[in-house]
């Protein structure tokens, strides 16, 4: 059986890993709060779940391509991964605790917003977006910059 070249490797983690947020930010999350069935406050608890799980993922999926960033057009891809990987460790490490810290105890599902960990919460969530669309952009940026 013939061996994957770093290359093959690189492409089918960062496919993983790209593929793996586009399902999660374009179609799970939509999905989640155009379901009628579930109130606000729960689907902020399932998405807490799951992209804490997708965030864990996406930490391996980048340690996983990191021995396959130094040989042929690596060094390439290794500039569109590193930032990545440094994104999706931040988000794990520092963003999510501080959005499930300003979010305990506040009822999405309710009208009052007062409390200012609400808009703190806001100021949090949109960065986590703007990272996670950052690092789909790098990321199909890499699969295309990987070329023989």
């Amino acid at each position: 059986m013939k061996t994957l070249r770093a290359r093959s490797w690189r492409r089918l983690l960062l496919g993983l890993w790209v593929g793996g947020l586009a399902a999660i930010d374009l179609v799970e999350t939509p999905t989640r709060f155009a379901t009628k069935e579930v109130d606000r406050s729960q689907i902020i608890t399932i998405g807490r779940r799951v992209f804490a799980a997708v965030n864990r993922v996406e930490v391996v999926l980048g340690a996983l391509t990191l021995p396959f960033l130094g040989r042929d057009n690596g060094r390439t891809v290794r500039a569109k991964v590193l930032p990545m990987w440094a994104m999706a460790l931040w988000q794990l490490a520092v963003l999510q605790p501080r959005m499930r810290r300003a979010g305990d105890g506040l009822d999405y599902s309710g009208r009052d917003r007062s409390d200012p960990r609400y808009g703190q919460h806001r100021r949090l969530h949109l960065l986590y977006v703007i990272l996670d669309g950052l690092k789909m952009g790098l990321g199909v940026w890499a699969i295309l910059a990987d070329d023989e």
